[in-house]
């Protein structure tokens, strides 16, 4: 989730909670905009680099939805895994949409850019948080923890040998 505080006054009580916006948010041209995230997808364009992630960029979204509660807007998404500022770099490019500097239609172009300089900017850090982990994907169990574990100390190992 990634909160945004969109009103001309900031809210003592959300600091560090949320990102404080106060240009005019419309919630159903974001919503236009986060509808293109849904659906299996190369996020390249929409992560940091990070040699860690090795070569696999495709993650599936079950969800991608904006809210307005008042004046605080929430950008709710579900996947079956996230890239290295992934969510904040998708929250950006929504408040790129919201500034006109991308349109909603032009999402599946970043997609297909495969380049980090064709989505929005990367987002604050204050406004994102973690809500809640499913133990298991749709169709598969997840890894034990302790194996997961294991077998990045083995493949760390293995590079460092090399």
């Amino acid at each position: 989730i990634y909160q945004i505080w969109n009103a001309p006054v900031r809210d003592p009580f959300l600091y560090r909670r949320a990102l404080h916006y106060w240009y005019p948010l419309d919630v159903e041209t974001l919503q236009e905009a986060a509808s293109h995230y849904v659906g299996r997808h190369d996020f390249t364009s929409f992560c940091t680099l990070d040699k860690r992630e090795g070569r696999n960029f495709c993650r599936t979204v079950s969800h991608a939805r904006v809210e307005r509660d008042g004046d605080l807007v929430r950008f709710i998404i579900g996947a079956d895994g996230f890239l290295y500022n992934m969510v904040r770099i998708l929250t950006g490019t929504l408040l790129a949409v919201a500034q006109g500097k991308l349109r909603p239609m032009d999402i599946p172009a970043v997609f297909d850019a495969r380049d980090r300089a064709a989505a929005g900017p990367t987002a604050p850090p204050q406004g994102f948080f973690h809500e809640k982990t499913r133990k298991e994907t749709w169709d598969q169990p997840a890894e034990p923890a302790g194996r997961a574990f294991a077998r990045r100390v083995a493949a760390h190992r293995r590079a460092a040998a090399a």
